[in-house]
């Protein structure tokens, strides 16, 4: 049984307890309130992040110093999420000292993180105060990346280089390759000359940004890229192999006879170039012309065959200058083989003769002879593109002509002939020759009538 005696002497006790803690938490308050001893307040921290060096190689030794921070806490340093390296990459933990300062290091960059720029925070827990900086890494050597390896000129090419000094300028160029993408020695005169493609700045790490341009009008075959640092004078080189051209072309038409003239239909070669078009075994072009902006033509001609070409095949065969582009193609040179029409094949002597036909080459002149290829000319016409001769001019029938008179036509470019005959029919042949037309005298003028009055 607890009496009130006992009362009085536990509420005492208690009371001085909850003074006690009172006073406990009162002073607590105290040391973390503004104010702090004698009511001033204390200096203000700001959490900050250093790195040293400034510039850290890659897979080199680095070192931190965090500054701001709860006496005592952790603080824990990764590379951010977002960065260009691994997202939250942790790189060391430190503890800070009275001062609130941490210090880690130097410690190794890891494999992974790669050169560049690299958001960098401490962390400090628990308390969660944050401070950051940014981690700038340099590349061990100079590296290089491309958009592909294999391009046709003026298609868009892409490039991303790095490792050179922080700010300098850095010179990209193409040049022959000494062997082809087989590995095979390749002749560099068939390769266009050194080209500058372009020049490109390195960033504070030595890395430049992704660029990109159209690529250059070159040959095709293997080249290597260079970059050269203008200040370090470091240099890299890459494999690059330009794809050519694949031109089509379309002949129209695609058969005829020596002297048919030709219409060509070409896409595929590179934009504006001018292109060279040789007949045969030519060494000298027939004709040169320009691609437009897409690199096609169209209609373009007339290109002759010419009129000593062999019946077979015609080769025809286009050359762009600039990108060295080729194709050929055959056109089927059709021997002449004429025919000679009369417009007249029979009558009396003196009748006049028209001349046509066909199977000429094309455009030629064609002299009609009288009697053999030797005799006298007695008319001249010319073929068509296609050979034909139109029906025209007329050669009289001798008036001392019997039974037959022939006529032979001469090729002037292909020396081929054709004939025909006219036969000679003569009413008059059994009457005396005092008596033939030509011999009797001419018929006396009709008389004059004087008009009416």
């Amino acid at each position: 049984m607890i009496t009130t005696r006992d009362n009085r002497i536990w509420l005492v006790v208690a009371g001085l307890a909850l003074v006690g803690g009172l006073a406990f938490m009162v002073g607590r308050t105290l040391a973390r309130s503004p104010a702090g001893r004698g009511g001033a307040p204390p200096p203000s921290r700001q959490e900050t992040l250093s790195v040293s060096p400034s510039l850290a190689p890659q897979d080199g030794r680095v070192s931190f110093q965090a500054r701001g921070f709860e006496p005592g806490e952790t603080v824990i340093f990764r590379v951010g999420p977002g960065s260009s390296g691994s997202a939250n990459l942790e790189l060391a933990r430190a503890r800070a000292d009275a001062a609130g300062t941490a210090n880690a290091g130097p410690i190794t960059l890891p494999d992974d993180l790669y050169s560049g720029t690299h958001p960098l925070v401490a962390v400090g827990q628990p308390g969660g105060q944050r401070a950051t900086a940014t981690l700038r890494v340099h590349a061990k050597a100079p590296w290089i990346n491309v958009s592909t390896n294999g391009i046709k000129p003026l298609a868009t090419f892409g490039l991303i280089v790095g490792g050179f000094q922080p700010g300098e300028a850095i010179q990209v160029s193409f040049e022959p390759a000494p062997r082809g993408p087989n590995g095979e020695s390749q002749d560099p005169t068939k390769l266009s000359k050194p080209t500058a493609f372009a020049t490109l700045r390195a960033d504070d790490v030595g890395n430049t940004s992704w660029a990109q341009k159209q690529f250059p009008l070159l040959r095709p075959g293997a080249y290597t890229l260079v970059a050269r640092g203008a200040t370090s004078g470091k240099k890299l080189t890459e494999n690059v192999v330009v794809e050519a051209f694949n031109p089509v072309v379309q002949l129209s038409p695609w058969a005829g006879p020596p002297g048919t003239t030709i219409q060509l239909n070409v896409r595929g070669f590179a934009p504006g170039e001018p292109v060279q078009i040789f007949l045969g075994q030519s060494r000298a072009p027939a004709l040169t012309t320009v691609a437009d902006q897409y690199g096609n033509f169209w209609g373009v001609g007339p290109l002759r065959v010419p009129y000593d070409a062999s019946d077979g095949s015609l080769q025809v065969r286009l050359d762009g200058t600039a990108s060295g582009a080729e194709v050929t193609a055959a056109f089927h040179v059709l021997a002449p083989k004429p025919w000679l029409d009369l417009t007249t094949w029979s009558g009396p002597p003196g009748t006049p003769v028209g001349f046509s036909g066909g199977g000429w080459a094309a455009g030629e002149r064609v002299a009609i002879h009288l009697g053999s290829s030797s005799g006298p000319v007695v008319d001249e016409t010319q073929a068509d593109d296609s050979g034909w001769l139109a029906a025209g001019g007329a050669a009289g029938v001798p008036g001392d002509a019997k039974e037959s008179v022939t006529f032979v036509a001469v090729g002037e470019q292909s020396r081929a002939t054709a004939s025909a005959s006219f036969k000679v029919i003569n009413p008059f042949e059994s009457l005396p020759p005092s008596l033939q037309p030509q011999n009797l005298p001419p018929p006396p003028p009709l008389p004059t009538q004087n008009p009416p009055s």
